[in-house]
């Protein structure tokens, strides 16, 4: 996937096999990253690479428990974590103060979850993004 000039936006979904991502630092084009139901991906490596990665979207990602990685991109603008019921709020501590963090949409199974990270990150929600499951 390096070798793919100019790619800004990847979507993986449900591959099976898939465990590491490691080369998704070398993609430095990226701005949009969306990673859904990779039940065999357990760690990212860092972002801070990713000089264009705006927005990244997590769904059903359970084996993903340590978001420090992601908080590493340094333009990051929105931040969407779906289904992700095994996640707590202090687990988003690494985004608070983000530079260009402006917005979160977060889904950890629970209202009060959600409510908790909104409020210990203190952005709105990511426009555009409507699914019940971002609240529950």
């Amino acid at each position: 996937m390096p070798q793919i000039e100019g790619l800004k936006y990847l979507e993986l979904w449900m591959i099976k096999g898939l465990e590491d991502l490691g080369m998704m630092a070398e993609l430095t084009t990226l701005q949009n990253l969306f990673l859904q139901d990779l039940k065999n991906v357990m760690a990212l490596l860092s972002f801070r690479n990713l000089h264009r990665l705006r927005r990244v979207t997590l769904d059903g990602m359970k084996g993903i428990t340590d978001l420090s990685q992601i908080a590493d991109a340094p333009v990051l603008e929105e931040l969407l974590v779906v289904a992700a019921n095994h996640l707590k709020a202090d687990d988003f501590k690494p985004f608070i103060g983000h530079p260009k963090l402006k917005a979160a949409t977060i889904g950890l199974g629970s209202i009060r979850k959600n409510e908790q990270v909104q409020e210990l990150l203190g952005l709105p929600k990511c426009e555009g993004f409507k699914s019940e499951f971002a609240y529950v």
